[in-house]
């Protein structure tokens, strides 16, 4: 396990290079190098655990988590806080969090609980962009479509 640690924590460096220009190297405290092969599988492990922490549905693939609930009840409204509360949790156990919120999120009201004044307002959206793909609530492509028409090709 000391190679782990030695990997992640030992004396990191990095600089940033654009054209000609190179800046000063700097300690890196904290996170994964960049390109390491094995760094997507010891991300993979340490996020294993999350599906155990929820109790709706969950989706996950890489570093992209996705909580949801279908809300056709008050009850329904109770599970999607109950895992938003069990996710705070289990990043809090973990010193993390990154939460992403879309300018559509209107109607409805959930709050994360160790995060002051911090309320999410969901509402019903007709397309929502997915792993770059723009999903339809309809489940046509017509968005996808003309998003991509629209993309200027360079030659």
């Amino acid at each position: 396990m000391s190679w782990i640690t030695d990997f992640l924590l030992l004396s990191r460096h990095m600089r940033v290079c654009l054209r000609k220009s190179t800046s000063g190297w700097i300690l890196i405290l904290s996170g994964m190098p960049q390109g390491s092969v094995i760094g997507p599988l010891l991300f993979s492990i340490y996020v294993n655990d999350i599906p155990d922490w929820i109790k709706g549905n969950i989706q996950m693939f890489a570093d992209d988590t996705k909580i949801w609930t279908v809300l056709r009840s008050y009850n329904d409204t109770i599970t999607l806080q109950s895992d938003l509360d069990l996710l705070m949790t289990w990043s809090n156990t973990r010193d993390i969090l990154k939460m992403y919120s879309s300018p559509y999120w209107q109607t409805l009201q959930f709050h994360l609980p160790s995060v002051r004044a911090t309320i999410l307002y969901l509402s019903t959206t007709h397309c929502e962009r997915d792993l770059g793909v723009h999903v339809q609530d309809n489940l046509k492509w017509s968005n996808q479509c003309g998003k991509a028409a629209a993309k200027e090709v360079p030659y």
